[in-house]
């Protein structure tokens, strides 16, 4: 019991390099997002060095700071001796192995064309450790009997023990030179080639060199004794400088400075200084890389989030273990000093204002001008007034876009566009409504912004599914990544009021667009998109769909107002601005997606907003409110106005998900004791959309002119083909991989297909 005391001990003294080593295998082995990431870097073209240089860093912060903190706690004592030992090394050799299994785990007709199922995989992790054993003896073997001079002090001069020194450290000197070269060789030719399985093999000669490294670092033995150790300080003395001073009152003259302090709390050995130095020379390197990353989005987008997430990784590790080494030397528990000080600033300092900006006129209520829904309907029909009275019917579309990040920003967008180009723009002349959480609402955003843009699109000759599908093809993550892995840690233990956060970094990587015709457009205040105004006639009202994290109230951003009367507990999120106060669309949209974690709750006011889909990931609910309240309108004015009884009303489902319904397992007796409303919660994450699809749907089909052949509600899934078992990603970029994938659903869709017959039978153009 003791043995197994000692060695959780050791594992609790290393959680930050465990902890983060099991994050990159959660990261690229579990989450789609991770595997998509993958994917996306190896389409990135001249990264290919950079990534390797990520790896590496990673994997030699995981090893040289769980070898600092266990030599400074001093574990390597008897019973775990070997443990303590290897266990720094087997952290960052399996911080490589983990890459390179991830990289044959992608898809099969992937970059690589091989794929290694689950199980295998966990095979290969094994086989990757008994490798590490056996190099670990071969290597110690070159170390020992081929680099390292034998040496008899008794019975060699001085003038031999001096020569086999310096062929001893020339033989060293040219293994090192050997190996940089190796590594610049690697670095060089992975930057000029974009090829898959030269990045694979890269990684696992990296992993062989690193261990390699590790292993004869230390091998040579110089001449001077002296200097074999930095110091020889006892341990009991908590600093070099105590050490110093109890050397001079014996009355030794020793002078300790700042250097040889840093090296004694480390517990470095003198002759490992020249590594030392060129361990951090490489983590600043990183470091000043990873700061370009969260200051420049272009620079962002060049590294690619996998890069960007192992450098982050790599620079957590390392400062949780310099708090972890603080911890250890001054014998208080910074990590929980630092929670405290966290909660105390949390309590004085607000870190996630969502951003308003100002109007031109400061007295003005920006949003006062917006109509109100049934009078923004009345003037919608009376503008059609003569296109409706001509035909026997008149087809109004309302558009739902379930949540999903830029993979259903990027599918809602597609259909729509299509649906766009395929009616010559007739599809607009008939939607009033578009209305969508999360990525849905990103999706409808764009879709907005080009009609209202519309004269500009056509000017560049590009059509609607163009101008949406290559906005939406842009990375909004690795920016946003940046952020959330860097400053937004450290923020709440310092403000940094000139950083924003992470929401903010994902609006900014959102108005960029990455050199496409939306690039800019998200940035326009959201009161220049309400209908009837500023010359937008034919722009469809649209709602943002938001939830209050205070009480779960379901909130909603809409260039139309909100009647209590007809949308009842839900708030009207635009009402109570200030005079003078506006919001970006990119802020608007973005306001609607913060789920969890990658973006935090906005606040305005004393009110803090989260993702629409905590609940109604698709719009449905607000949709349906919507249309009861035009059909009492109708009821009420047919005899005045009697075209309004020609109108038909249509729901436009934009699905990305699907069901797994009957997926249901056991749950752990401890879980359920403890876990058991969280689970809950978690359970009805998306339950409650689902409940609000079927009420929708199942309204529009008891509608009296709703016919077998035209519901009045119509799906179209990105999952409509059954034999399609591949999950697509939700995350805020998408692989070319994916998005090839999703272009070729968008080409032969069946429910699109069906969608697009039946406009040709509704619409003429």
């Amino acid at each position: 019991m003791q043995f197994i005391s000692l060695c959780i001990s050791t594992l609790v003294l290393l959680a930050p390099a465990m902890l983060f080593l099991l994050a990159t295998w959660f990261c690229f082995w579990n989450l789609p997002q991770g595997k998509d990431v993958l994917l996306a870097m190896l389409e990135r073209k001249w990264v290919g060095g950079i990534v390797l240089l990520s790896v590496l860093f990673s994997g030699m912060v995981n090893w040289y700071s769980s070898r600092i903190l266990l030599n400074r706690k001093k574990l390597i004592i008897e019973g775990i001796e070997a443990i303590a030992f290897q266990l720094p090394r087997i952290i960052g050799f399996s911080s490589f192995s983990i890459i390179w299994i991830a990289l044959l785990r992608l898809p099969k007709d992937a970059y690589l064309h091989v794929h290694v199922g689950k199980g295998y995989d966990w095979l290969l992790l094994l086989i990757s450790l008994i490798i590490y054993f056996v190099l670990d003896k071969i290597f110690s073997f070159v170390r020992d009997k081929k680099l390292k001079v034998a040496r008899d002090e008794e019975q060699d001069d001085l003038a031999l023990l001096r020569s086999k020194d310096l062929h001893e450290k020339n033989k060293f000197d040219r293994i090192f030179l050997m190996m940089g070269i190796a590594l610049l060789l690697l670095i060089v030719l992975n930057t000029l080639i974009q090829q898959a399985w030269l990045l694979f093999v890269s990684v696992l000669l990296l992993q062989c060199l690193f261990l390699f490294m590790v292993v004869i670092r230390r091998g040579r033995i110089p001449l001077q004794k002296e200097n074999e150790m930095f110091l020889d300080i006892p341990q009991n003395y908590p600093s070099a400088i105590e050490w110093q001073q109890a050397t001079h009152a014996a009355g030794a003259d020793v002078h300790v400075g700042l250097w040889e302090q840093l090296l004694y709390q480390c517990n470095i050995q003198k002759k490992e200084k020249v590594f030392f130095i060129a361990y951090n020379i490489l983590s600043a390197l990183l470091l000043c890389i990873y700061l370009l990353a969260i200051f420049n989005y272009g620079f962002s987008v060049i590294l690619g989030s996998f890069a960007c997430l192992l450098i982050a990784f790599g620079v957590m590790v390392g400062f949780f273990s310099m708090v972890s080494m603080a911890s250890i030397i001054s014998k208080v528990n910074i990590h929980v000093m630092l929670w405290i000080l966290a909660f105390i600033i949390g309590s004085l300092v607000e870190l996630h204002w969502t951003n308003l900006i100002h109007s031109s006129d400061p007295k003005q209520l920006v949003f006062s001008k917006r109509p109100s829904l049934l009078s923004y309907f009345d003037q919608w029909t009376t503008n059609r007034k003569i296109d409706i009275e001509k035909d026997s019917t008149y087809p109004v579309f309302f558009v739902l876009a379930d949540g999903g990040a830029s993979r259903s920003g990027y599918w809602t967008a597609g259909v729509l566009g299509q649906l766009e180009d395929s009616t010559h723009g007739q599809f607009s002349e008939h939607l009033i409504c578009l209305s969508g959480a999360s990525g849905g609402s990103v999706g409808n955003g764009s879709f907005l912004a080009l009609l209202k843009y519309r004269d500009a699109l056509k000017a560049t000759g590009k059509t609607y599914t163009q101008g949406a599908t290559e906005f939406l093809q842009s990375d909004f993550l690795t920016y946003t990544l940046a952020r959330t892995l860097g400053p937004d840690i450290v923020r709440p233990i310092i403000p940094l009021p000139f950083i924003d956060d992470r929401a903010t970094a994902l609006e900014q990587a959102i108005e960029v667009g990455e050199n496409s015709f939306l690039q800019k457009k998200f940035s326009t205040p959201l009161s220049e998109f309400i209908p009837f105004t500023n010359g937008n006639d034919k722009l469809p009202m649209i709602c943002i769909n938001s939830t209050r994290m205070q009480d779960g109230h379901p909130a909603v951003l809409s260039t139309v107002q909100l009647d209590a009367g007809v949308f009842g507990q839900r708030i009207d999120l635009l009402k109570d601005f200030t005079p003078g106060t506006d919001i970006k669309l990119s802020t608007s949209v973005v306001l609607g997606a913060r789920f969890p974690y990658i973006s935090p709750a906005g606040r305005i006011g004393n009110s803090y907003y989260v993702d629409g889909g905590y609940f109604d990931n698709s719009g449905a609910g607000v949709v349906n409110e919507m249309i009861i309240a035009f059909r009492n309108f109708i009821n009420t004015e047919r005899l005045q106005k009697p075209y309004l009884s020609k109108l038909r009303f249509y729901v436009i489902h934009a699905e990305n998900g699907y069901n797994n319904f009957g997926s249901i397992s056991k749950v752990n007796t401890v879980v359920n004791d403890l876990a058991s409303p969280v689970l809950t919660l978690v359970g009805a994450f998306g339950t409650q959309t689902s409940v609000n699809d079927w009420r929708l749907e199942q309204y529009m089909r008891s509608l009296p002119e709703a016919l077998p052949a035209e519901p009045g509600y119509y799906h179209v899934n990105l999952y409509s083909d059954k034999s399609e078992h591949e999950e697509y990603p939700m995350n805020w970029a998408i692989s070319d991989y994916y998005i090839q994938k999703m272009n070729r659903q968008l080409q032969h869709n069946p429910e699109l297909k069906n969608l697009f017959s039946w406009l040709h039978t509704r619409l003429s153009w």
